[in-house]
């Protein structure tokens, strides 16, 4: 029956009601259709502003990481961001070395170690990055890969906020951290560098040239001063300060995008009735499942040894300022102790936050074990199922021995076996390079080794 029927049979005065309901009909199936068509946001599309803002800083230069297809990112040596990346590497190199060559010629103590060891560490991370810049179109394929099951129905999104604005939120967080520090880092030497000028009748430097021979003495071993040294070699320290907060944010999102995938399998895990827990459900649990721990493996293969540096730097820190703060009072001025227990307190709790992020990647992936362990038994028994559908495959089995094909049935048993029996052989989480997995028992038994020590 057409409009025009409908318009002769029902009058004038139901012609309006039958339209707007048509009108508003089909409205309602396009919104339909719209959203079950939408999906999230890939995670190369939540990175994509977080590495732009750390290619200011000599990070990751690969081109094209605002677009919304991994596939566009390239990498090319004679780009504006490799030239430039390329520049602070060399920088931040060669000042390693000369402190490298300083120390043998006058002595290693703690504090000039523990220097070296924070330029070192800084430049090591800049080369993985760097690496990482040439097979990031590689990587984020395999990433969209694995995940893209996720990014549609039936999975849904998990918590409160977006991946993309979890994301966001803690690049906030850090930068807001990092500036802090390094600002007060600067104002405290700044500072310094002005009462030493002050008190000590020095006037034979310009404040600059002090500030220089105070802060890179052996610069100034090799090369005169000029002005423009000044910025150029202060602009190296502000990105080796940047890579080396930025290395563990980059942990930290890596763990928190890995988690929510986990979760997002969990949450379809706790919101499926069992009715609707048949054999196909559970056949796209494990496949699902198999893809994210391939995902997992991946990204710990790539990332794992930057894990190692990061927490072996961030605890060595951690023991060497906790002894300066109780051995040693030698804090002038109110600046100086300001600072001091402020970047204390932001490398605690950011080396926390790394293990904590990191951490939830394996409890999010135990989770399915517990499901498991709450299904039906009706789910586990192979006689059940037999005994009530043996007409049903009894063709099936015949089709399966004369005609050597496979049969087209699947039971509850091997799907949940299957997956159980990965869930118990796997160590499904993220590793310092092997040496140690990183899980919330680790956490603890790190706190715990760490209040002894004191």
């Amino acid at each position: 029956m057409d409009a025009h029927e409908l318009r002769l049979r029902t009058g004038p005065l139901k012609q309006n009601k039958i339209e707007n309901y048509g009108i508003s009909t089909r409205i309602d199936a396009e919104i339909t259709t719209a959203k079950e068509a939408q999906k999230f946001p890939s995670f190369h599309e939540v990175l994509g502003p977080i590495l732009t803002v750390g290619q200011l800083f000599g990070n990751l230069p690969a081109s094209n990481l605002l677009d919304h297809d991994w596939r566009n990112i390239e990498f090319k040596w004679k780009t504006f961001k490799a030239i430039y990346s390329m520049a602070f590497l060399l920088l931040g190199s060669f000042e390693v070395g000369l402190m490298i060559t300083k120390g043998f010629r006058k002595g290693f103590d703690i504090l000039y170690a523990e220097l070296i060891m924070f330029y070192g560490y800084s430049v090591a991370q800049s080369f993985i990055f760097f690496y990482f810049a040439t097979k990031w179109r590689e990587i984020m394929g395999f990433w969209y890969r694995k995940e893209k099951a996720f990014l549609q129905a039936p999975y849904k999104r998990f918590g409160r906020i977006s991946l993309t604005m979890r994301v966001r939120l803690i690049g906030v967080l850090f930068i807001i951290l990092f500036l802090t520090e390094h600002l007060m880092f600067v104002g405290m030497e700044l500072h310094d560098n002005y009462y030493q000028l002050k008190f000590c009748n020095v006037t034979n430097f310009s404040f600059l040239n002090n500030y220089m021979r105070r802060e890179r003495p052996h610069l100034l071993d090799i090369l005169p001063y000029r002005w423009w040294i000044f910025p150029l070699f202060q602009w190296t320290i502000t990105c080796l300060a940047f890579s080396w907060n930025y290395v563990d944010f980059f942990i930290i999102i890596l763990s928190v995008g890995l988690s929510t995938r986990f979760n997002q399998l969990n949450l379809r895990l706790r919101h499926t009735p069992n009715q609707q827990k048949d054999h196909k459900f559970w056949l796209e649990i494990r496949l699902h499942y198999t893809e994210l721990v391939d995902l997992l493996q991946y990204t710990d293969d790539r990332i794992s040894a930057l894990i190692l540096l990061s927490m072996s730097h961030n605890l060595f820190l951690i023991c060497t300022k906790t002894f300066e703060a109780v051995k040693s009072t030698n804090r002038p001025f109110l600046i100086n102790n300001i600072y001091f227990y402020w970047y204390l307190f932001a490398l605690i709790f950011r080396t926390l936050f790394v293990l904590y992020t990191c951490s939830s990647v394996h409890s999010a992936s135990s989770y399915p074990l517990i499901a498991i362990r709450e299904a039906p038994s009706s789910h586990w028994s192979i006689n059940v199922r037999l005994s009530l559908h043996i007409t049903r495959y009894f063709w099936d089995m015949v089709r399966l021995f004369v005609h050597n094909k496979s049969p087209n049935w699947t039971f509850f048993f091997l799907q949940l076996k299957r997956l159980s029996d990965l869930l118990q052989s796997e160590n499904i989480s993220l590793s310092g390079n092997k040496f140690f997995y990183i899980t919330r028992q680790l956490i603890l038994a790190v706190s715990v080794i760490r209040v002894a020590g004191l």
